[in-house]
């Protein structure tokens, strides 16, 4: 999903199994969570399913038949009812254009290919809005890439193995894990060692570990901090 605004950065989404990558301006974000958590960290009415709008508008006017993206079907202007945009769109809705293109073979079910929706509001928070939805590929095999510039996890930096709400952004990874944080300090003090990191600092305070360890010219420092039955750990390379 792309999502974009006038004059603001385009945010680019790629969901792949349990691993999210959030793109803005080139940097990107990766995150270990299901389709659903990231979903709802973008807030109700990010995403959707066409087929709601589809069979909860009000009046369909056939348009005729086209084939889209290799798929035969059957072209809609929809008109949905007020309740239904004010909630997908803030603001007094002025103006609504909704088009919907409905698979129409023998051997597919009836689902949207493709869905555009257009939304112009006034009142107090006044403005456009479009959303485009597309099918492109059906019972063919494809494969969804990572974006460009996806930030990948180090070879020389062991993952904790009960870490969970992994986060890797650049050059800094954080993750939370219920083990306590002398069994984290542990791990990384034997394992980072084995990866040929020299450590160069092993403090504590007040609870929290801090590490240092260099390699190569590189320097990784590690503060593993403890929680409310979670571990917070958090290194920056």
């Amino acid at each position: 999903m792309i999502q974009s605004a006038e004059n603001e950065e385009a945010m680019e989404w790629v969901q792949i199994g349990d691993t999210t990558w959030i793109c803005i301006g080139g940097t990107c974000s990766q995150t270990q969570q299901s389709a659903e958590e990231a979903a709802f960290g973008f807030g109700e009415g990010m995403f959707f399913d066409p087929s709601d709008l589809y069979t909860g508008a009000e009046e369909y006017q056939f348009v005729g038949r086209e084939t889209v993206n290799g798929i035969d079907t059957r072209h809609y202007t929809l008109s949905l009812s007020p309740a239904l945009v004010a909630a997908y769109a803030k603001g007094d809705v002025t103006d609504m254009e909704a088009e919907a293109w409905v698979a129409d073979e023998a051997s597919l079910p009836a689902f949207v290919v493709r869905f555009r929706i257009y939304v112009k509001a006034g009142g107090d928070e006044p403005g456009e809005w479009n959303y485009s939805y597309e099918i492109y590929d059906v019972n063919t095999p494809f494969t969804i890439e990572p974006p460009e510039g996806a930030a990948t996890f180090p070879e020389d930096v062991p993952q904790y193995p009960n870490a969970h709400d992994m986060t890797l952004m650049e050059n800094m990874i954080s993750f939370s894990t219920p083990d306590d944080a002398a069994t984290v300090a542990d791990f990384y003090r034997t394992n980072l060692a084995d990866m040929g990191w020299t450590q160069e600092s092993d403090q504590e305070m007040s609870g929290m570990m801090m590490q240092t360890w260099t390699k190569e010219g590189r320097t990784l420092q590690l503060m593993i901090t403890p929680g409310d039955g979670e571990t917070l750990s958090l290194i920056h390379i």
